[in-house]
């Protein structure tokens, strides 16, 4: 019976090594797996932030490239707008013309058409003719500029969309 007792205690002790052995190779198992799943979501998180910082960086260039070229835009459009506004000028300044020498000319209306000299009356009807043209050139000039200010908003905004992509 002795001998039972011995080989029963050995027995147990050698089940208690084995599963003590079982109990610590699973504890470590599951330490070294949320050891690797905290590590694999650190490297994820750390990617997903250098992402989210690659494309606040890509959006921040594009605002800066579309607000240039709608800085350029601007810059045009006043040039037109300075263009436009000395092409009123000169019309004004030809329409006085044109009353002025409208009014030189009063003195010959009343002499019959025969005796007027018709070269005057042509040029006078010239600078009549040249005035309106004027006017309606201003008025078409002010119409396409705005036209092209608005078409060279979207091309940039297109511009800058399709770098993106």
């Amino acid at each position: 019976m002795k001998l039972y007792w011995k080989c029963g205690l050995a027995f147990a002790v050698f089940s208690a090594l084995v599963s003590g052995c079982l109990m610590y190779g699973r504890q470590e198992y599951r330490r070294g797996h949320a050891a690797a799943t905290a590590h694999y979501e650190k490297q994820a998180l750390a990617a997903e932030n250098a992402r989210i910082n690659a494309v606040r960086q890509t959006e921040q260039q594009t605002a800066q490239t579309y607000a240039a070229k709608l800085q350029t835009i601007e810059q045009e459009k006043q040039d037109a707008q300075n263009a436009n506004l000395a092409l009123r000028r000169e019309l004004d300044r030809l329409q006085q013309r044109v009353s002025a020498q409208a009014n030189q000319g009063g003195s010959v209306k009343n002499v019959s058409q025969t005796a007027r000299a018709s070269a005057h009356q042509n040029a006078a009807q010239g600078w009549v003719l040249l005035g309106e043209c004027g006017k309606r050139y201003a008025a078409m000039a002010e119409i396409a500029d705005g036209q092209r200010d608005d078409l060279a908003r979207w091309q940039a905004w297109g511009e800058v969309v399709s770098e993106l992509q």
